[in-house]
Parts: structure tokens; C-alpha cells; sequence
């Protein structure tokens, strides 16, 4: 289980690498970090961009499913990342123009960030 999860972060960093590197050939940066949203609503992305999502709590949960989901319908319903243990974290990007959802947990907080793509 510990070699997936490296495994996981270290695909995941390679493809900031790689889209960071994308963004220096192209004149784009990261934008000023973005917080303040609630799970279960539905939020439309302004421009391309990094959703990041961290489940937490004050009991210990273990293994628990929390799920973001991304498409172009106003109610989506495509998964697009997923956190199975509470505390857990992940970090999914999302296009522009699409809608995006983090689902809550009962008991626990839930913590989302918008970073935004600019040029």
C-alpha cells in the first residue's frame, strides 16, 4: 500500500512538473490561492486550475470515501479524484468553464482550495 501511494504522489508530481514547465513555455503562472468553499455545493471553474481537497477530523475515522467530482453539467457527476482515509488529501485539476463538487463528510471538516492558471 505504501508503494502505491508514493507511486500516486510521485505521478503527481511529475504531472506539476510537467504542467508547470508547460506554463513557463507558455507565459502562464499559478494564481493567488483561493479558499473559503463548501463541500456539496457546485462551484463553475473561471479558468483552468489545481482543486485541492483535505479531509480531516477529530476522531479517527480510517477508511472513509470522499469524492470530487467535474463535467460540464451543472449537477456533475463524473468522478474525478477520490480520498479514501480520513485525514487524507488530494489535489486534481480542473478545466475552465466546468462545474466541480466536493462531497462532505459527516463528521469531519472538509477543506478546499482553488489555485488558478493565469497568463
Amino acid at each position: 500500500m505504501k508503494t502505491l501511494k508514493r507511486t500516486i504522489s510521485l505521478s503527481f508530481l511529475f504531472l506539476i512538473i510537467l504542467i508547470l514547465s508547460q506554463c513557463a513555455d507558455e507565459n502562464l503562472s499559478l494564481g493567488e490561492t483561493q479558499t473559503g468553499f463548501i463541500a456539496d455545493s457546485v462551484y463553475q471553474a473561471p479558468s483552468d486550475g489545481f482543486l485541492s481537497v483535505q479531509y480531516s477530523s477529530s476522531t479517527n475515522f480510517g477508511s472513509i470515501q470522499g469524492y470530487i467530482y467535474s463535467d460540464v453539467d451543472e449537477n456533475p457527476t463524473t468522478i474525478i479524484g477520490m480520498v479514501n482515509m480520513v485525514p487524507g488529501s488530494t489535489v486534481v485539476p480542473v478545466q475552465r468553464r466546468k462545474y466541480w463538487k466536493v462531497t462532505p463528510l459527516l463528521y469531519g471538516d472538509v477543506l478546499i482550495s482553488w489555485i488558478p492558471i493565469q497568463d
